[in-house]
């Protein structure tokens, strides 16, 4: 398997049986994003974790060019294909614990929750007050807007499996307790692990968990200009590590492939 992130919460993922999969593509509108979404070529998976506009802007382009297969949750499904006008025979809108065996790739859903940095307490906020400071801070079209609700309200992780039985855990958005049990005895070789807003040891309690081997963080664009990203990094691989010292976090180099083996190597 190789692997590269891109940055947010995108990744390309490729199979050894040449299985591609994209993850949340959002590129061109990405200002840290090392390549363009045309260097990204034929894909047979997108994985969307939620409706907001940092994790779905390329997902028209590559539904025109590619038809790949778009997973999703059900209501972001719905939300979806009314307003980027998609197929409903490319989407599949799985529920919680669903599994999706495709013969070469085989895809586990489960239900999470969104998280807003820098609120502590998010979870009492209305949402129009959220979403009207998104309102103002970003310049959005209509389409991306209207999806922005059910972007905080369903949220998808997922759970990869290829046919040579290497697991991969996508997750976003929160690790507390009630999360970190949906994951528990997952055993994953690699977690692809959202860090905004989780403290570095619920972070580290919820790899415990699930039993991973390797951690890649994402989504710290949050943090760049305001925060010392490699220090933040090596802070959460000290917590993972006193806790499960066998657990290697990996701080990925944007754009970057790594080929996984059962170990990661840098491409």
């Amino acid at each position: 398997m190789k692997i590269r992130w891109i940055d947010t919460s995108c990744f390309e993922i490729e199979t050894d049986q040449g299985k591609r999969i994209v993850t949340d593509p959002y590129i061109d509108e990405c200002s840290s994003s090392p390549v363009s979404s045309d260097d990204i070529g034929a894909m047979d998976y997108i994985l969307i974790s939620h409706t907001h506009f940092d994790h779905i802007s390329q997902l028209d382009k590559y539904f025109d060019l590619y038809r790949p297969k778009i997973l999703t949750g059900p209501l972001n499904g719905i939300s979806l294909l009314r307003n980027l006008d998609l197929s409903g025979q490319c989407l599949y809108g799985m529920e919680n614990g669903e599994t999706l065996d495709f013969g070469d790739t085989r895809f586990l859903r489960l239900s999470g929750k969104h998280s807003i940095p820098g609120r502590k307490s998010r979870h009492l906020v209305r949402e129009s007050d959220v979403i009207g400071e998104f309102k103002e801070t970003f310049s959005l079209p209509d389409k991306y807007l209207s999806l922005m609700s059910e972007g905080f309200y369903e949220f998808s992780n997922y759970l990869i499996e290829t046919a040579d039985n290497t697991r991969l855990l996508l997750w976003g958005g929160g690790v507390t307790h009630e999360q970190a049990e949906k994951a528990r005895g997952l055993h994953p070789d690699i977690i692809l692990m959202q860090i905004p807003s989780n403290p570095p040891s619920m972070i580290a309690e919820f790899v415990r968990t699930c039993g991973a081997s390797y951690v890649i963080p994402h989504h710290h664009d949050t943090y760049y200009g305001s925060r010392d990203v490699a220090a933040m990094i090596s802070g959460i691989a000290e917590e993972i590590s006193s806790l499960s010292p066998w657990v290697k976090t990996i701080d990925p180099v944007p754009g970057h492939w790594y080929n996984f083996s059962k170990q990661l190597q840098e491409g």
